[in-house]
């Protein structure tokens, strides 16, 4: 105990005993529990217990209890303190009792009641008739932002780090400018946030300067190897080196050493000395230790080294290492709870799994590669759908309600089918019987995989740099016939093009989902014109189903009055179809709820997939978004999404789209738009949908009508149809 704390506690003991003045006793208690005298603090604070200051006794014993894991009996003491508070209206108090809640909370993963106790600590700290408690409110903010850091909101713990910046010490503001740049550190791992080494380096660098006056010991050493990770990843390599080797003479104890191996190790490999690098890693490897500190470590070098193989072509060595690097991610998703996925949680710990499918197909192990696409792709989607999206502005409360959310959603999407991983023997005898074509960026480079009758195949096609002009003209104007011929005498092999009633499953990887692939022709020919199509989300999804779609139906359409070739194209449904409908004011989001049931739903309303959320669709009374569809666990048999964007997200595996939210309710086929289409197109491809037998056999319904768009000599002919895609199963016995 620091001996002027001790001086304090003595003389505040010697006045408490002579006047017994509760005050001064809370003070005294609270003194001992935070010098680690509990046993004290616990005595004197039952003392209190039958005094005035009862309510701050209760949360003194709460914190005790805390401190010793008693978790039920700590929120109970806190909770009472609370209510006397506030019914003494001391507002100081309540806010610090909510202070002392949400850690506790936190510390027990229940992240939507620590929010929710910060936000009532916030609203009580900026009341005008409250004195403001800058203490307590600086402790709020930090709170805030390490519980926004377990559920993965990292620009919004940025924004709390801002927030306590003025009420900071000038010794605290060190530490929040190397927290600050912590986290652009870690926003600067995933490859759409590239700034963010930048600036981490311009925090560290505040820190610095900022630590030049404070003196805090130790902290300088941890400033300069922040800096010169940082610098390492914007290849700033010899200026890494020198506060790499600043770091390395004030560390006199040799505390950091396995760190400063790590990074001289990190620096080489930017550097390009790819010998250099793999060696320290190869040394540093096993001397890290496998706890949740050190994650992030064991999962980068593993990547390193892998691709560090890979550039040598010592692909065993690039497998060995992707499978360690496979290793540390399952091993870390099954330790942790399903709300501590970060934002950059997909784009780095994909990377094994990509890489692990590499070093295979380049190898020659065609088996082991497709069972490493299928693990990566279903995994992907998982992480995708789980991990909150960057960038949305919303409050406390409002994180505090997704995050509840997402923790009951989020086992029910785990035990869908929709999500689970098939054995080896099922995936390879359903590609020996099923036609595929899958294409994936994986390091870097375009792949493909295919199954054609039997015979798999995998071919790297060249660098994603070389086909990315050509994708994103194809994706603008599919109907370039040239262009469109161009693509498919590259991508489509021998033998797939060819006229049967078959369906090709296609898998596009997230940076392709998009592609209007059934546009895609070879002598003239679409390929839609020669086979229905259907998209699967990864290869284990891979499955034909014997719907019955004799229930009820129902036709949502036209919520606000401005759709009047969709309010046509409803009513046409519902008369051929017999089914219920709801158009203008009627189309609502309860209507929609009411047919999750049904066997057959079509919707024709408004649809967005800006909301960095998931995409939504617009009914009279409010908007519905896929994660709250996909929540359902119920769904019809046949969904018909003619929806602007209803399969497409921001995230780009489009875990976020409204296709995928019906598959994961239990849908067995969602029939959706890839982008933005025409009112009176998509009509039109409605009508020829039903008129082609959509209810009974989707896949080759839709192919039909995309054939007869396809053909139409009409030169204001239909220009959206290569928009529209089936999603999900196959029909198992479809008809002649």
């Amino acid at each position: 105990m620091p001996s002027n704390i001790g001086n304090a506690l003595n003389l505040c003991q010697r006045e408490y005993h002579e006047n017994k003045d509760p005050k001064i006793g809370v003070w005294i208690a609270e003194s001992l529990r935070q010098t680690g005298n509990e046993t004290e603090a616990e005595t004197l604070a039952n003392e209190l217990l039958t005094t005035p200051a009862r309510a701050d006794a209760l949360r003194i014993l709460g914190g005790i209890l805390a401190e010793n894991g008693h978790f039920d009996a700590a929120v109970s003491n806190i909770a009472n303190a609370l209510l006397i508070h506030r019914a003494e209206n001391k507002q100081t108090d309540v806010a610090q009792d909510n202070q002392m809640l949400a850690q506790i909370y936190s510390k027990h993963n229940q992240y939507s009641e620590a929010l929710r106790a910060l936000d009532e600590c916030f609203i009580l700290t900026h009341q005008h008739n409250t004195p403001r408690d800058k203490e307590i409110e600086y402790i709020c903010h930090l709170s805030a932002q390490e519980v926004l850091t377990r559920v993965g909101y990292i620009d919004l713990a940025l924004r709390e780090l801002d927030l306590a910046t003025p009420l900071a010490t000038s010794s605290d503001l060190v530490w929040l400018e190397v927290q600050r740049a912590g986290y652009f550190q870690e926003l600067g791992r995933s490859p759409e946030l590239t700034s963010g080494h930048e600036q981490a380096i311009v925090a560290f660098r505040r820190a610095l300067e900022l630590n030049a006056d404070a003196s805090i010991p130790g902290l300088a050493v941890g400033i300069e190897l922040g800096l010169a990770y940082s610098l390492a990843e914007v290849k700033r390599t010899d200026d890494a080196d020198r506060h790499l080797a600043v770091a390395q003479l004030l560390d006199t104890k040799h505390a950091h050493a396995t760190h400063i191996a790590e990074l001289s190790a990190r620096i080489a490999y930017r550097r390009g000395s790819l010998p250099l690098a793999y060696a320290l890693n190869e040394q540093i490897y096993p001397t890290i230790s496998n706890d949740e500190d050190n994650d992030d470590e064991r999962l980068d070098i593993a990547t390193t080294q892998t691709r560090i193989a890979l550039a040598q072509g010592d692909l065993l060595n690039a497998t060995r290492w992707a499978d360690c690097g496979v290793a540390e991610v399952e091993r870390v998703r099954a330790a942790q709870s399903a709300l501590e996925l970060r934002p950059w949680i997909l784009s780095i710990r994909r990377e094994p799994y990509e890489l692990l499918f590499v070093a295979l197909a380049r190898a020659g192990r065609i088996e082991d590669a497709i069972m490493a696409l299928d693990r990566w792709q279903g995994r992907s989607m998982l992480d995708a759908m789980a991990r909150p999206k960057p960038g949305v502005a919303c409050d406390l409360r409002e994180v505090a309600r997704r995050t509840e959310k997402l923790g009951a959603w989020l086992p029910a999407i785990s035990r869908a089918p929709f999500a689970q991983l098939s054995h080896r023997a099922a995936v390879l005898s359903t590609l020996r019987t099923t036609d595929l074509l899958a294409l994936v960026v994986a390091d870097g480079n375009v792949w493909r995989l295919t199954a054609n009758r039997g015979q798999l195949r995998i071919d790297d096609l060249g660098p994603r740099s070389w086909w990315r002009g050509r994708i994103d003209k194809f994706m603008a104007d599919p109907a370039n016939r040239g262009l469109a011929t161009e693509l498919g005498e590259l991508l489509l092999p021998d033998g797939m093009l060819r006229p049967t009633r078959d369906a090709l499953h296609v898998l596009l990887d997230g940076q392709l989902a998009g592609w209007p692939i059934a546009a895609l022709r070879d002598r003239g020919r679409a390929l839609i014109a020669e086979r229905p199509i259907v998209r699967v989300s990864h290869l284990s999804g891979i499955s034909c189903v014997t719907p019955i779609r004799s229930g009820h139906k129902t036709v949502v359409a036209d919520a606000f009055g401005d759709l009047s070739e969709a309010r046509r194209e409803a009513q046409e449904v519902a008369e051929s179809l017999h089914a219920k409908i709801a158009i203008g004011e009627t189309a609502t989001a309860k209507v929609l709820f009411g047919a999750m049931t049904d066997s057959v739903l079509h919707v024709s309303v408004h649809g967005d997939a800006a909301d960095p959320g998931g995409g939504v669709l617009k009914f009279a009374d409010r908007e519905v978004s896929a994660p709250e569809i996909s929540a359902l666990q119920t769904a019809p048999s046949l969904v018909v999404l003619f929806a602007c964007d209803s399969a497409h997200s921001k995230d780009i595996e489009l875990a976020g789209s409204l296709a995928t939210a019906f598959l994961v309710a239990g849908a067995d086929q969602v029939v959706a738009t890839t982008r933005p289409v025409d009112d009176r197109m998509t009509r039109e491809v409605a009508e020829g949908f039903y008129r082609n037998g959509g209810v009974a056999d989707p896949v080759r319904a839709l192919a039909a009508v995309q054939a007869e768009l396809d053909e139409s000599p009409d030169e204001h002919g239909n220009t959206d149809w290569p928009y529209f895609a089936v999603f999900g199963h196959d029909i198992c016995s479809p008809g002649p």
